[in-house]
């Protein structure tokens, strides 16, 4: 979950930096904006890539894991995840294509990132590279703490019936 809400935060700012910048969220009013805002396409395109889950950035880790536990224990639902996933990939790839690719048109005078808006994605793009490259530094610490709760936790024990025996029929 932690992946999930670092990668998302990210998206959901840079979506709101586009907004800003051209007034719509709408992929048909924008072509063209990676000539003009090479940077903040740089940016998006690596949030991009780690919510489709290539290795290297931390959307892989935490789509690895979870389609591999699923694959163990239901297989069917691990082959409706893997469709989702690549139909996210396609969707995300097309709006990609849409927004930063093409002919800008003539009236589009969109600007790059600025030094704070940049300050504000580096630690999100430091932490997607760093978990995907090193993630066993979080799921070390986390399965630790899942161990340990696990071994404190202790299944309810059944209670006795008044009478020695097994409880039969109806109300005494």
């Amino acid at each position: 979950m932690l992946n999930h809400g670092i990668i998302v935060a990210a998206l959901f700012i840079l979506i709101g930096f586009l907004y800003q910048r051209r007034g719509s969220w709408q992929t048909t009013e924008m072509r063209g904006l990676q000539k003009a805002a090479p940077v903040l396409a740089a940016v998006f395109t690596v949030v991009m890539m780690a919510s489709i889950g290539v290795p290297g950035l931390n959307g892989f880790v935490s789509e690895f894991l979870v389609l591999a536990g699923t694959f163990i224990t239901h297989r069917w639902w691990a082959v409706v995840a893997v469709v989702g996933v690549i139909i996210a990939a396609i969707y995300l790839l097309w709006a990609y294509q849409q927004v930063f690719h093409g002919e800008p048109g003539a009236d589009e005078k969109t600007r790059d990132l600025v030094l704070i808006e940049r300050l504000v994605m580096a630690p999100l793009i430091i932490l997607i590279v760093f978990l995907g490259v090193y993630p066993s530094r979080c799921s070390t610490a986390s399965t630790r703490r899942s161990t340990s709760s696990l071994r404190m936790w202790k299944p309810p024990r059944a209670r006795p019936s008044p009478g020695g025996g097994p409880r039969r029929g109806g109300i005494k």
